[in-house]
């Protein structure tokens, strides 16, 4: 009975773990390639999504042109050819930054997901460590206690699993995000040559938000694992198993929040752009 209880134990967080790097993956999934096994269909969707929009964007920046024009000749300045020469190189600049949008969203999001890599580091390792500590936490008790302990790791299971789960539809998500940001891109870069208008500094500091979300989200599964780490290393005399569960399961709610949190949280750090 020792034996299966603590393999089911070390089941419950080797699952965990595995469910943790899978969120890690997603986060540092190569949006921007069709050779990813994973989303390289959604790739191509999204270049197909871009032909289509690019004629919509294009008519936009002619009309923003156009009226870039006709304010100038209201102002009777149509003439002087400097103010042609700035009408001109804004509609050069709106139509490279309409060309150029994928290139420009794949250096931010390329950037992001380096960090995300360096941040979440190897995972993988709580189930050992449990296996060995509570080995010889539990060396003492009986098959009923043993029982009740199997018991209450079976509710841990279900919260910890669910806690997972949603990690994973939350990167899912945010990936889903990231390519339609993308399909859409030439839109907003049409908007750049209108005066006084932020749609275009506001739509890249958007989708900079949600590339550092995946930051604030691998440094919360990060953090968790090593709380996690530090929780199960703590059992002893005064701190006993039954405690340790307890926290292991407030702890992957915390970590569920603050995932679910983490747009928020990297909105505000770029809500001044």
């Amino acid at each position: 009975m020792k034996d299966i209880c603590i393999n089911f134990i070390t089941h419950i967080l080797d699952t965990y773990d595995s469910m943790v790097q899978q969120v890690l993956t997603i986060l540092a999934f190569n949006c921007y390639s069709q050779d990813d096994t994973v989303i390289g269909g959604m790739y191509t969707l999204t270049l197909d999504i871009k032909t289509i929009v690019m004629p919509v964007a294009t008519t936009i920046l002619t009309i923003v042109f156009l009226c870039d024009l006709l304010r100038y000749e209201m102002k009777q300045d149509v003439t002087n050819w400097q103010n042609l020469f700035v009408v001109f190189f804004k509609l050069v600049i709106g139509k490279a930054a309409m060309d150029m949008s994928f290139e420009i969203l794949d250096l931010i999001y390329s950037t992001a997901a380096d960090w995300i890599t360096q941040i979440g580091g190897a995972q993988g390792t709580l189930g050992a460590t449990a296996g060995i500590i509570i080995k010889n936490e539990i060396s003492g008790y009986g098959t009923m206690k043993c029982l009740g302990l199997m018991i209450t790791s079976a509710l841990m299971f279900v919260v910890i699993i669910m806690c997972a789960i949603i990690m994973n539809v939350v990167a899912y998500a945010r990936t889903f995000e990231i390519m339609a940001y993308t399909a859409f891109s030439p839109i907003p870069c049409a908007f750049l040559p209108m005066e006084h208008s932020r749609v275009t500094i506001k739509f890249f500091a958007n989708f900079a938000a949600v590339c550092l979300q995946g930051c604030f989200m691998a440094f919360s599964v990060k953090a968790y694992s090593v709380i996690c780490t530090s929780i199960i290393s703590a059992i002893n005399s005064n701190n006993s198993i039954w405690n340790v569960l307890y926290n292991l399961v407030l702890g992957s709610v915390i970590c569920l929040m603050a995932i679910v949190k983490s747009g928020s949280w990297a909105s505000k750090m770029l809500e001044g752009f």
